[in-house]
């Protein structure tokens, strides 16, 4: 599988890693980063006919076998690479489980009839949550450290290593506390929901800094992990979905603080927000200088890609943008048309490899007819 040549392909490895610095660094462009994510179930990350390796009800950290996936890793990567990708293939350790929460002292379930995965605390009560502290010896920690070290050993250079799904500090609060409750507590026990939250941001740091050291560089750099922006230097990618069940001022009474503490230990930082999510954390997400790029997941109910594009444009005056979901070929070309490529990234969700070299064929034929330009003009003659 041989994707032809243009004028948009990457002449060589340096300029590739020019561009996804480009990225970061919102200097001008002729186009944005273009990616494709194929097969991807949440939360159970699937790849060809290999049992998922996990069963029914409660998992300890021994049922997890790092070695599961290598070689879809490396199928994965010879597919993007022989696309001409402009972002880099990145394996992570097994996405469906909430390291986080596990390692903050939460037990892990599963219903596989509901392909589901949870976490909760087995005594949520204050005096128990107390206790809670970073524990290097925590099995779930040691675990995901293995996985990282088997994947990194493995790629040998051939392609990065980087987080999978690290839930926030709200997000392990809720998991700690339940979904209602932990909305409660921010009325009824503000203060002792500070120090849960002060808590949760030191076992992140721990974790995120661990991460970062065993995953080891990449030419120099990072990924984003799951979003695969490469830049110069140490990089994490950061999300936080419990914040859509609280209130602008909340979010950023109790948890933006958190984030920017805990964002400002990487060279790059990236957040994965949802689009529903917006109008909660827009703002406050905006105000951070520890922040470099919002990812933003399109959900599939709520605001249209047409409904986004103002509030894109507004998070393009101050930070990189990677647009991110279920993305037709008509929403990209919409995208490549309204925005500015500057600082702006799109990994269009797909349900298979060939679908995937349909699609970037597709968004590289219409970029290199100049289309984009030829609109543009037009719009100018009326």
């Amino acid at each position: 599988m041989h994707a032809r040549r243009n004028r948009f392909d990457r002449d060589d490895l340096q300029q590739r890693l020019a561009r996804n610095q480009a990225f970061w660094d919102r200097t001008p462009v002729e186009r944005p980063l273009l990616a494709t994510a194929a097969g991807i179930t949440f939360p159970f990350v699937r790849f060809s006919d290999q049992p998922v390796p996990i069963s029914e009800g409660r998992i300890t950290p021994d049922m997890i076998d790092p070695r599961q996936f290598l070689s879809d890793w490396d199928r994965t990567h010879e597919y993007a690479e022989a696309r001409q990708e402009d972002m880099f293939m990145v394996a992570s350790p097994f996405d469906g489980m909430p390291w986080m929460e596990a390692i903050a002292g939460c037990e892990v379930y599963v219903s596989l009839k509901s392909r589901s995965v949870w976490a909760e605390h087995p005594d949520p009560s204050w005096e128990s949550l107390k206790r809670i502290r970073f524990d290097p010896k925590n099995p779930w920690l040691l675990k995901i450290l293995e996985y990282s070290d088997t994947l990194r050993q493995h790629a040998d250079g051939r392609y990065p290593i980087g987080n999978p799904i690290l839930r926030g500090v709200a997000d392990m609060a809720e998991a700690l506390l339940g979904t209602q409750r932990m909305v409660l507590e921010y009325f009824d026990h503000p203060q002792e929901m500070r120090d849960l939250l002060a808590r949760c941001t030191e076992i992140w740091q721990r974790v995120g800094d661990m991460l970062v050291e065993d995953f080891g560089t990449f030419h120099g750099g990072m990924c984003a992990g799951r979003r695969r922006a490469w830049g110069k230097g140490t990089c994490m990618i950061y999300q936080e979905d419990a914040a859509s069940m609280l209130s602008p001022s909340l979010y950023q009474d109790f948890i933006l603080p958190q984030e920017d503490e805990i964002l400002r230990g990487w060279d790059r930082a990236m957040i994965h927000i949802h689009s529903g999510t917006l109008p909660v954390v827009i703002d406050g997400l905006l105000s951070l200088d520890s922040l470099d790029a919002m990812e933003v997941l399109i959900d599939p109910t709520g605001s249209t890609l047409p409904q986004l594009l103002d509030t894109f444009r507004h998070i393009q005056e101050h930070k990189s943008l990677l647009i991110c979901g279920e993305i037709s070929l008509d929403e990209t070309m919409l995208i490549l048309e309204e925005l500015s490529p500057q600082g702006l990234a799109i990994l269009s969700k797909v349900d298979t490899e060939e679908d995937a070299n349909v699609r970037f064929r597709q968004v590289l034929s219409y970029l290199d007819a100049g289309q984009v330009g030829d609109r543009e003009n037009s719009q100018t003659q009326e």
